[in-house]
């Protein structure tokens, strides 16, 4: 069995030092997938044109739903000036909130839980 690994291996390096030494030489040692027809590149890159163009079209409809789900600097201006306006609101207001609780603090007026 490790013997037959072996021979394996070995055939495999004696394959891949003759494709190389094909190669450099610019001999017929190049494997036949390397031999790339005209008619076949063309296609080949359409192929990866037509693909690079779907990826964009992707990406470009990706960004517009992240720009139209994802809060802007705007949008988190806006909710920070409107809690500042209500906080305002209730500070003004603080006598009449403690009116409609019956006089009582807020404080007193939060439950207490069990443990």
């Amino acid at each position: 069995m490790a013997q037959a690994r072996q021979d394996a291996v070995q055939e495999r390096v004696e394959r891949r030092a003759r494709w190389q030494s094909g190669i450099t030489d610019g001999g017929p040692g190049a494997p036949p997938n390397q031999v790339v027809e005209p008619a076949d590149h063309a296609r080949e890159l359409e192929r990866e044109r037509s693909r690079a163009q779907h990826l964009r079209g992707q990406i470009a409809a990706l960004r517009e739903m992240a720009a139209q789900h994802s809060p802007g600097t705007d949008s988190v201006m806006l909710a920070l000036l409107q809690m500042r306006q209500l906080a305002e609101l209730l500070e003004q207001h603080r006598d009449e909130l403690r009116m409609l609780l019956n006089g009582s603090s807020v404080d007193e007026q939060q439950p207490v839980l069990d443990p």
